[in-house]
């Protein structure tokens, strides 16, 4: 997909197809969103993350990066990191995370970068946005319009689910987009409330709140229905409001944060709530 271009027409012609594919891809994400489709939803998602950063859907998420392009490279790193079996989804948000002499040690060891490639690698993982796991605290809204904190299980008279979650800062404005022809992107995601179908309650490790493995495949969203969905710019704290209406069950709620421009920065946690008391 880095291919030169054989004319200067063609650069202008694969701008405007680029231009229409993103828009494209927008409106399925809308469409498949107000269809409740969750799994054509994510997956529309994902796919606009590859045609941002010019790369194939199973093409390693190192790829993305400076002087990591091969797929060799790309492997060799994520092993000795130990990695190599990390979903694809999650994989650079784990990278940002480790101690910088171990990273650097993968990258000058397995990946055979010199010094200063190395230290290009390290200087743009810095500016990647994001942090540990998503994190988020779940209130109620009383009948009476009063928020309260989730415990276990819904109140009496309560009549919607509130999500209040923070998205880190990103260090700088603009995204890394080195193959977005003619133009740059500013970071962005989406948050996506789904109600789920698993049965296998994850270990919990927050209130109201547990953690799973970040950002399973979209296969696993298959069965699932999508009540909502956010649109975020950058960082910052954020709320999502999930009504109560008849026959919809918020008792299992996946929070599901994904990039607007890159690979690997997914995130996902399970809210599980009791029935109502």
């Amino acid at each position: 997909m880095g291919a030169p271009l054989p004319i200067a027409d063609y650069g202008t012609d694969t701008k405007s197809v680029l231009d229409q594919a993103l828009r494209v891809l927008n409106a399925m994400i809308d469409v498949a969103a107000d269809e409740g489709l969750a799994e054509a939803a994510v997956g529309a998602m994902r796919a606009l993350q590859c045609l941002v950063q010019a790369i194939m859907p199973d093409d390693h998420p190192l790829q993305q990066l400076p002087h990591l392009g091969s797929r060799a490279s790309a492997l060799a790193v994520a092993t000795a990191l130990g990695l190599d079996a990390t979903p694809a989804a999650s994989l650079l948000r784990e990278i940002v995370a480790l101690p910088t002499s171990r990273l650097r040690s993968a990258l000058t060891g397995a990946g055979r970068l010199g010094s200063a490639a190395s230290d290009e690698v390290m200087a743009l993982l810095r500016l990647i946005p994001c942090s540990g796991r998503l994190r988020c605290r779940t209130f109620v809204r009383l009948s009476g319009g009063e928020e309260v904190e989730l415990t276990s299980a819904f109140p009496t008279g309560a009549d919607a689910l509130v999500i209040r979650f923070s998205v880190p800062q990103p260090p700088q404005r603009r995204a890394y987009t080195p193959r977005l022809t003619g133009r740059s992107k500013d970071w962005g995601w989406w948050l996506a409330a789904v109600q789920t179908t698993e049965t296998t309650p994850p270990p919990s490790s927050e209130r109201g709140v547990a953690a799973v493995p970040a950002c399973c495949m979209v296969s696993s969203l298959r069965s699932d229905t999508l009540l909502a969905i956010k649109r975020l710019g950058g960082g910052g704290e954020h709320a999502l409001v999930l009504e109560r209406t008849p026959g919809l069950d918020l008792t299992r709620v996946r929070m599901v944060l994904v990039s607007d421009c890159m690979r690997g920065l997914d995130a996902e946690l399970c809210i599980t709530v009791g029935a109502a008391s």
